[in-house]
Parts: structure tokens; sequence; C-alpha cells
């Protein structure tokens, strides 16, 4: 085969998978179901730990999308719980699909990914009850070994939510 067919048979290649890849994003999108509306979540466009722990309550962020049918699935008991703890705890969510480059202080590596802190803005130590019960990601300052960021990866159920707001309510 000759380097000009090699070219053309390359970029014949590279085209036909961008068009399958355009084609495979509008059949996804036009058959996923939207998240409901936020009625009692604040949906955030921005997000840092200064906005997330500046409300002086418990708080948790929630990194998903739309397009996510874990983030679906959640984004019901997102809204119930936020709700229900008005002026006790705060619920976020971020779509990192809508707002893809407003998150850089959280290390986001799948969705959903939750981030917890406590009333003064301090990252989330988990008890060891509800560490038995959930995995939790605990992401370290590298200069000063200083705890910064306490995650846990995947979907929470209404309990797993409810357990981890328990400990975070009881303190440290």
């Amino acid at each position: 085969m000759t380097k000009k067919k090699k070219g053309i048979l390359i970029f014949t290649i590279v085209i036909s998978a961008l068009v399958g890849l355009y084609v495979l994003k509008s059949v996804l999108k036009e058959n996923t179901k939207p998240l409901p509306e936020s009625e009692g979540v604040f949906e955030v466009d921005s997000s840092s730990v200064g906005s997330v722990t500046s409300y002086g309550l418990p708080a948790m962020i929630d990194f998903g999308s739309e397009s996510c049918t874990a983030c679906r699935q959640m984004a019901p008991v997102l809204r119930k719980l936020n709700c229900e703890w008005q002026g006790k705890a705060v619920v976020l969510f971020h779509d990192v699909w809508k707002y893809p480059n407003r998150f850089r202080e959280f290390p986001v590596q799948v969705i959903p990914t939750q981030f917890f802190f406590y009333e003064d803005g301090s990252p989330y130590n988990p008890s060891p009850e509800v560490i038995k019960k959930c995995r939790f990601i605990r992401y370290t300052d590298k200069k000063t070994g200083q705890h910064r960021l306490t995650a846990h990866q995947g979907a929470l159920s209404e309990e797993e939510i409810r357990m981890i707001f328990d400990d975070l309510f009881s303190g440290r």
C-alpha cells in the first residue's frame, strides 16, 4: 500500500470515528431522561471549597450529570434531604457536563462523587461505623500532609446519606 493510500485510509477512519461519536452522543442525549427540576437542591454552576462551606452548616456537594443513571437515581433523595434539612445542612449538586471547568478544586474522577464537610468547613472525618458501610477517599495536601477533602465515589442511598449526616451532626 502506498503512503498516499495509507494517509487516505487513516483520514477516513478518523472522520468515521468522529461521525460515529457525534451520532452516539445525539442518540444518548435523546434517550436520556433529564434530572428533575432542582426543587430544594441547590444546583450550583461554580464550586469551590469556600463557597460550599460558607453556609456554616454541615455540607455535601454531589458532582454528577443529567446523563448519569446513578445521578438521576440520587436526585430525588438529594432534593428531599435538602428540603428536610433547610437551616441544618446544605446539599448541593454540580453538573459536571454543564459546567466542566468550574470545579478544579475537587478531584472528581467518576460521577457521581460526593464531598462532605463539617459546619466549620473542615473535611469530614468518618467514624469507624460509617467507614464500615461506605468507602471514602481522603485527600491530603502533598506538602503538609493536612487532610483537605473527604470523598465518596458512586451512588449513595438515602439511608447512607442520612447515616453520614448523622455522623456529621454529631461532630468529630
